[in-house]
């Protein structure tokens, strides 16, 4: 476990000087993959290294680069007792004592970075998240819109959309109390959760008004699932006071085309969400 808390630059002694000006290098951007191949690029001056991976599971970051190699050396990056993930270092000859404590020292330039990096990606993931129901919010929305209809009409994959909205509820809201109905919207967000795919992606977009993207889903799977979501809304009562509440959602189905912009391919889902309310709520539209 490698750790530190302040890199002092008081007395720069000149085998520091390279480390020191490696840690201004590093600093100079915020990508995790810029970082490491900069800080290769200085290593592989000193030691033997071929290959490179650094992953950080609990931000979904994983970086792999160079062929595989017979030896590896892996190295859990620390920064004030937070875990900045695992760096792992591959080469063809065997690491010695000496190219080890290489490493280590040079890994204290390598800390403060990876830390501003991860706290960059923070920001950026707090940015795209409503902080309610923690789904993705509608800028989360429109740019992943933008990616997944591009990948879809590229290679032509079917792409379909769920636009989601729970029935009644400023009602809700207006008799039992805001407070409830945010714990209405957590438990409707956690029952789609419950019903879609790993691959398919949340989002609110207003205040009970949700979209659910269905990567490789045509009408028909689209549709299934729907019901599948509807149903299981259906069957949640919830116990507000000795209040029993019931809840119900009104679906509509579209699945992209060809010729589909952002605008139309969301414009049809949307519409169709209205068609399912104005035909009675609890029902689904395509």
């Amino acid at each position: 476990m490698l750790k530190t808390n302040n890199i002092d630059t008081s007395l720069i002694m000149p085998d520091e000087k390279s480390l020191l000006e490696l840690a201004f290098c590093l600093q100079s951007t915020l990508d995790i993959q810029n970082i490491l191949q900069l800080f290769v690029n200085y290593l592989t001056k000193k030691i033997s290294v071929e290959h490179v991976g650094y992953m950080m599971p609990e931000k979904k970051v994983a970086f792999s680069q160079g062929e595989e190699t017979q030896y590896y050396f892996h190295q859990d990056l620390y920064h004030n007792d937070k875990n900045l993930g695992q760096l792992v270092l591959g080469s063809n000859n065997i690491f010695t004592e000496d190219d080890r404590n290489t490493i280590k020292n040079s890994l204290v330039a390598l800390l403060y970075p990876i830390n501003n990096a991860i706290n960059y990606l923070n920001a950026v993931e707090a940015s795209l998240l409503d902080p309610l129901t923690c789904v993705g919010n509608k800028k989360a929305f429109n740019t992943t819109l933008h990616n997944e209809l591009s990948l879809s009409q590229r290679h032509e994959h079917p792409l379909s959309m769920l636009a989601l909205d729970l029935d009644n509820f400023k009602l809700i809201n207006d008799t039992y109390g805001h407070a409830t109905g945010d714990s209405i919207l957590i438990l409707f967000t956690q029952n789609i959760k419950n019903c879609v795919r790993k691959t398919d992606q949340i989002f609110r977009i207003g205040g009970e008004e949700f979209i659910v993207l269905l990567r490789n889903t045509n009408k028909q799977g689209a549709q299934k699932l729907a019901e599948r979501i509807k149903n299981t809304i259906a069957t949640e009562k919830i116990n507000d006071n000795d209040n029993i509440i019931a809840i119900t959602t009104s679906i509509g189905v579209a699945s992209a085309t060809l010729n589909d912009t952002e605008k139309s391919f969301y414009m049809r889902a949307d519409k169709a969400l209205y068609q399912a309310k104005a035909e009675g709520r609890n029902c689904i539209a395509s």
